[in-house]
């Protein structure tokens, strides 16, 4: 559930220039906080408005692995009452302080605790762990968890259809992702319960609502079954044939 959006500024928060970041492995937040914070919330909308749609994040800053647009995200929506949880090849000292010293957000080591889980793309497919995160409950869909998952790109996979709220006809998306993993997705949403997820690669923002439908486009469809056929027929080729022996009746001498 996406936090409310920042409106004025508080003048108790000191500035970054203030910060005691020298040496103390802490690097500086946005460089204005409140107006940051409102432009990567606006961002975090839209592309959650028009699944498929991407949008860029200049805010943010890498750190300890994580790239900008994931960073910027965890900076505008994490808070005291946002646990965290980051996937192993993610979590680095450097980046539980930082969020810790910014967000004042409790990072947890539990998936179903977590209300922002920040992943790569080896994690988003380990299908045990994406079954661990908490889609909500009847009365409270909103107590779901949402998903930041860090690629190396938001291109080169298999081309898959996108349709539902936000999108007119259907959208043609390419995210570098398993097949398990659009499976364990599809199971885990049952509206109007499910996961809301931001992918992101390096500046790069895109969403996926629970209410996004997602399916391999038909080309690629038509693919996978010439390939499955031709696997089948492989199979068979290699099986070992069991022929029975004609019977020769022995002449009487």
């Amino acid at each position: 559930m996406l936090p409310e959006v920042p409106t004025t500024k508080d003048s108790r928060l000191p500035s970054a220039a203030k910060l005691p970041f020298a040496g103390s492995g802490l690097e500086p937040g946005f460089p204005d906080p409140v107006r940051d914070a409102q432009q990567v919330f606006r961002a975090a909308l839209t592309v959650m408005s028009e699944p498929g749609k991407e949008r860029l994040l200049t805010a943010g800053r890498q750190i300890a692995g994580l790239h900008g647009a994931s960073y910027a995200l965890l900076l505008a929506l994490a808070d005291a009452d946002t646990p965290v949880w980051i996937s192993p090849r993610l979590d680095h000292p450097a980046l539980r302080a930082n969020l810790i010293f910014h967000c004042n957000c409790p990072i947890t080591a539990h998936r179903p605790e977590a209300a922002l889980a920040v992943l790569d793309g080896e994690a988003a497919h380990d299908t045990t762990s994406l079954r661990e995160f908490s889609v909500g409950d009847i009365r409270r869909p909103d107590r779901s968890c949402t998903l930041i998952v860090q690629l190396p790109r938001l291109t080169g996979g298999a081309p898959m259809l996108w349709r539902g709220p936000g999108i007119p006809l259907e959208h043609r998306v390419f995210l570098p992702l398993a097949e398990a993993f659009w499976q364990a997705r599809e199971k885990r949403n049952a509206f109007p319960l499910g996961l809301d997820i931001f992918f992101t690669a390096g500046e790069r923002l895109m969403g996926l609502p629970r209410t996004t439908h997602t399916q391999y486009s038909d080309e690629y469809a038509q693919v996978l079954r010439r390939i499955l056929h031709r696997e089948d027929d492989k199979t068979a080729h290699k099986a070992p044939r069991t022929e029975r022996r004609r019977k020769i009746p022995r002449e009487d001498a």
